[in-house]
């Protein structure tokens, strides 16, 4: 009968379409909206851009970072033009001597004095990606003009995530130019990362302090980064360690359940689980994929995709947080649900999860139907 032929058709294509691997595909409408021909603004109120706390490098450093990898992966003019404007903004920010200011106002002046050393450190890391991405010439000159003269200052940083930003940094620009001055900045910001993470970690916590805080995948993924570059085994060790004992923190039930910003997680103490934060789902995928592309193991991806989960409503109040169309995200996740506001950091911690999970067999679909 033609009717149960096609019925049979219609069923096996709707069963095909249900085991598809998805992630969610990029938009940057919103991103678009919160930059304007200075740079990236800091916050926004609900979804309009928020003037009046202007501009910071921080936010400017992770824009440009998505840029050099979008260029890589689907390269077209939108992507040029977005980096042009958050490079500019870098290059304003960086003084004569090298560090970067951070904070700037919706006049263009700058608040205070140079940023701290987790700003200089993402910085470094955006310049290096900028480097090893295929960016027309007229970008990448200035570039590395001004990569060499933030270079100067790493030898002081002291900071342990803003160490990881720099051996990230040094990961990257090896992969375009191996030199022995940035492999012995990379060798030794993973000393110093080693050398905290044996001055904490015990049989029951494995981590490089006594508290759990902000974009704590940062620090497992420094040191898969180190060992990528470096070919120590101590990091590698390190690394699976201090990663496994994040994913037993922020693991409950298949989902991703990050530290909330609303007090944290001190050893021997209480474990906030609000208010969390996007940034946490980003470096915690983020650290997951480097420890698959170490080891094989798809136990990290999965770890990966369920960070990306987080954003599509994968989460305890199983709330979405993200605007797949708008590729905007809201600026946390409380008690009583999200935040409505939709800031830079929280929208770029959303894009580049999804720019990163969508190279990677994972389905990020909550549910299925049944047939």
């Amino acid at each position: 009968m033609p009717e149960a032929s096609e019925e049979k058709s219609r069923l096996e294509h709707h069963a095909h379409v249900q085991v598809r691997r998805y992630v969610p595909p990029l938009s940057f409408k919103h991103l678009r909206r919160l930059t304007d021909g200075t740079g990236l603004f800091q916050h926004a109120y609900f979804g309009v851009p928020r003037r009046l706390d202007g501009y910071c490098s921080d936010d400017n450093s992770r824009a440009l970072i998505l840029m050099a990898r979008e260029q890589r992966r689907a390269p077209r003019d939108e992507v040029i033009d977005l980096a042009t404007t958050y490079l500019s903004f870098l290059q304003y920010a960086q003084r004569a001597d090298g560090l970067f200011r951070n904070f700037m106002l919706y006049d263009r002046s700058w608040a205070g004095l140079p940023a701290g050393e987790d700003c200089q450190g993402r910085c470094l890391w955006a310049l290096a990606e900028s480097l090893d991405s295929p960016m027309p010439e007229h970008i990448r000159m200035p570039v590395w003009d001004m990569f060499a003269r933030a270079i100067e200052w790493f030898d002081k940083i002291h900071y342990l995530r803003s160490l990881c930003f720099t051996l990230l940094a040094m990961e990257r620009i090896c992969s375009v130019r191996d030199e022995q001055r940035f492999r012995r900045i990379a060798a030794r910001a993973a000393e110093r990362l080693a050398e905290s993470f044996d001055e904490h970690a015990d049989g029951q916590w494995q981590w490089f302090e006594d508290k759990l805080t902000y974009a704590n995948g940062r620090l497992p993924h420094a040191m898969f980064a180190a060992h990528a570059l470096l070919d120590e085994q101590r990091y590698l060790d390190i690394a699976r360690r201090s990663m496994d004992f994040l994913i037993s923190v922020t693991a409950a039930d298949g989902i991703f359940d990050p530290v909330g910003s609303n007090g944290w997680y001190e050893r021997h103490g209480h474990r906030a689980q609000f208010d969390q934060q996007p940034i946490e789902a980003m470096s915690t995928s983020a650290a997951a994929i480097a420890a698959f592309e170490s080891t094989g193991s798809r136990d990290y991806l999965e770890v990966a995709a369920m960070c990306g989960r987080w954003f599509v409503g994968g989460n305890v109040l199983s709330a979405p947080v993200a605007d797949i169309d708008r590729g905007s995200c809201r600026d946390g996740l409380h008690a009583e649900g999200p935040n409505a506001n939709e800031g830079a950091e929280s929208t770029l911690s959303y894009l580049l999860t999804m720019q990163a999970l969508c190279q990677y067999d994972v389905d990020l679909t909550l549910a299925q139907e049944s047939i």
